[in-house]
């Protein structure tokens, strides 16, 4: 099914979690976004703007580049325990990645954001 934009196709995706889980994560944590990895599903809360900067700045960092993705994810992840998920990404480090993408536009990083260009090229 290509580009499936159906209920059921939608309910599939959001269905990561038991609604149990889920309500629990929501009241401690408020919005939360739930990642299907290879080891199973990670959920993590907002980043706060410091937590976004800090992995600005270790992204922009040669010698820590490579360990931005890590650090900010296991800093934000809410399930499994913060343990669990560490274990996870020492077994299956491109976890890390994984999560990257919808945890960053999760926390409004928008990399298709509509734009326009203004002035002279």
């Amino acid at each position: 099914m290509e580009n499936d934009t159906s209920p059921s196709a939608e309910s599939e995706t959001l269905d990561l979690l038991p609604e149990e889980l889920r309500k629990k994560l929501e009241a401690t944590h408020g919005e939360i976004v739930a990642v299907k990895t290879k080891a199973g599903v990670a959920v993590f809360r907002l980043c706060k703007e410091p937590e976004l900067e800090r992995y600005q700045d270790l992204q922009g960092n040669k010698a820590t580049s490579n360990k931005s993705a890590s650090l900010f994810v296991k800093t934000l992840v809410v399930h499994p325990d913060k343990k669990v998920f560490e274990a996870w990404v020492s077994k299956y480090p491109g976890i890390a990645i994984t999560c990257l993408n919808p945890v960053l536009a999760f926390c409004g990083v928008e990399v298709d954001a509509e734009k326009k260009e203004y002035g002279n090229a």
